[in-house]
This record gives C-alpha cells, structure tokens and sequence, in this order.
C-alpha cells in the first residue's frame, strides 16, 4: 500500500484539473449555466443535462458547496455526504437498507423478487438513475471522451504501479496523436455500485492494476476508521514490512509483519493487509526473494559499496541501489518501480542496506 499525497504538486495539480472539468460537467447535467470562460470545452460541448431532473437532487447539489464536496472533498467529506444526500432523499429510510436497492435490476429479474422489495426499488431506482446520469463514470471513462477522461486523469496523476500491491506497472500511455493506450483502472474505494453519488470523485479514484481493483478488493465496502485510504493515513507503508522464513512444506515463505506497535493505524494496515490478501499475493514473488538470499550468501555487507567503486563513477548509493536490484530506495518513489517496498524491507532483514 502506498501513500497518494495531496499536497504533492503533481496530485494537487491533477485534482484541480478534475475539479475545472467535472464541475462544469456537472453544472451542464442538471442545467446550470456556463463557466466565465467562453472557450471552456465542457461547457460549449453537446453535454445534455438530465430529463426530468428531481428538485430535490438539485436542491441538494447547488446547496452548501456541495458539488465541489462531491468532486473535491476528502475521503471523510465524501462519506459524510453520501449519508447526507440519502437521509434528505428518503428521511424514513436507513442508509444500509438502501444499499440492496441500488443495483440497476432488469424488468425480468425485479419481478422475482418480492412485492415489497419491488415497491421500495420503484422509490429509489429513480434517484440512482439520476445520480448515474449526473455523476456519470462510463462517460469520463470512455476511451473515446476527447474532452477530459480517466486517461488524462491517470496521466496527470503520473502513478507507475499499482497503489494497493505495488507489484504491475500501471504507466499511461497516449499517443502523440491523442490516442488512448494504457492506462491504471480506477479502483472506487468507496464502490460505484452502492454510492453512484461518489462515482467521479477525485478521492474516490485510486489508480491500481486490474488484479487489486477487480479479482481482490471487488465491491467490499472500506470503512475509514477500519481501512486504510491511500489519500488519508500517510504512515500506511511504515505500519508493515514484509518478512520471510522457511517451512519444510514449501522452502522459503514471505510474510507480512504489523509495525504500528498496536496503534490504531496498525490495526487499519492489519485489516487492510487481510482484504487485499498482500501476504498471499506477495508469495508469488519467491524468485525474487531466493535473488536476493543468493546475493546475500554470496557477497559481502558492502556489496553496495563494493559495486559503486567498481563502476567508477559519480553514482550515488541509492543510485546503485536501484540499478542492482531494479526497485527505487526512497519510499516516496516507491510507485515508480514494482516491488519497491518488498525488496527494501527484505534487504533490511539481510542486512544489505545496514550502510546506506
């Protein structure tokens, strides 16, 4: 797990871009009128607002900043919204009892459920219609939106691996002719099927590899005070570090240690860890960790140093450091190599790194 920093300059750079754009995005689907820039592309586009639009959604939206808390507002905004929004909506119902209903059922499977759950769907599916169409993903994540897409968003945001396991590259790729290649997915911490509110938030948009976005983490949903958010707690690479030991069964076995000491952001890194199965995922990596026992058996503790004179230059250690195992040293940089984090924690354990 990696921190995101939102006061780097390349983050903050990238939510004021997401800002500038989806705000008047917004703006246009429930019939506001244009930015003060006359040449702005979302606004002079073909972008219709919604048919129908409730009163109360509208209300809603243009009162309290509440769009710019949509778009903009941190992890906690964004939950404390969510719940806002909902209990002004449908004031007799429980936020969890909702949940069920937003799923968008087809005529032929509603009619198999029961006479009540058709009658409370029939209540709230129009509200999620609504939301999907405001706030709406497929279109900002259509490969052929030219306007402003999650591939200029990726790009803005410069990620190279995957935030949550930091094992596949997740670079973008557009062409010099505007075409779209490549990109991260978009993981929805909190998941667009049970809050389509948050469907284009900037928070809420976690670049990640397909395998942590779809076969891992799903649809679970992450509480903020029991998981970790990769916006939110800044330590969450500090409160674990992998280890390894040998079982006779399968020779060498990597492991994922808790550093927090028992605060309460171990227990948040500990939770996290679980959900996302880093242990087991990490242990796919075992070439990677025989390499690098290998080397230590085989060369002494100034292995780094040795290699720096030998190459007779000007490099520094961490400069070598990363041409001899491939990773970045400083964890701040940790995205822009796979397997960063992994392979430091474990030349610590070896006693590689006692010198740098």
């Amino acid at each position: 797990m990696l921190y995101l920093d939102p006061a780097s300059p390349t983050i903050s750079s990238a939510r004021t871009i997401h800002h500038q754009y989806m705000r008047c995005y917004v703006n246009k689907k429930i019939g506001e009128p244009a930015c003060s820039n006359a040449g702005c592309i979302i606004c002079t586009s073909g972008i219709r607002p919604v048919s129908r639009l409730k009163v109360s959604i509208k209300t809603f939206l243009l009162r309290d900043n509440n769009i710019d808390k949509i778009l903009i507002g941190d992890p906690s905004t964004l939950q404390k919204t969510n719940i806002f929004f909902w209990n002004e909506m449908l004031p007799t119902m429980n936020l969890s009892k909702i949940y069920p209903y937003l799923i968008d059922f087809s005529a032929e499977n509603l009619k198999k459920k029961s006479v009540n759950f058709q009658s409370e769907y029939k209540l709230i599916n129009p509200f999620v219609k609504q939301l999907n169409s405001i706030f709406n993903y497929k279109w900002f994540n259509s490969n052929t939106n030219v306007i402003y897409s999650s591939y200029k968003l990726c790009q803005k945001l410069d990620r190279y691996t995957c935030t949550y396991c930091n094992r596949s590259y997740t670079s973008t790729v557009i062409t010099e002719a505007k075409k779209t290649v490549i990109r991260p997915t978009l993981d929805h911490w909190f998941p667009e099927s049970k809050f389509p509110l948050l469907a284009i938030s900037f928070y809420n948009l976690i670049p990640s590899c397909s395998s942590c976005n779809s076969s891992v983490k799903g649809a679970g949903i992450q509480l903020l005070n029991k998981y970790i958010h990769p916006y939110v707690d800044q330590t969450q690479s500090e409160d674990f570090e992998f280890d390894y030991g040998y079982t006779s069964l399968r020779g060498f076995r990597i492991f994922v240690n808790d550093t927090s000491n028992g605060n309460r952001q171990g227990f948040k890194a500990k939770n996290t860890i679980e959900a996302m199965y880093i242990d087991e995922v990490y242990n796919s990596n075992i070439s990677e960790l025989r390499d690098m026992i290998t080397i230590q058996r085989n060369y002494s503790l100034g292995y780094i140093d040795k290699m720096q004179k030998m190459l007779r230059s000007k490099m520094s250690k961490e400069e070598v450091y990363r041409l001899l195992f491939g990773v970045i040293y400083d964890q701040n940089n940790f995205h822009k190599r796979p397997l960063s984090k992994f392979k430091k924690d474990i030349l610590k354990k070896l006693g590689m790194l006692a010198e740098m």
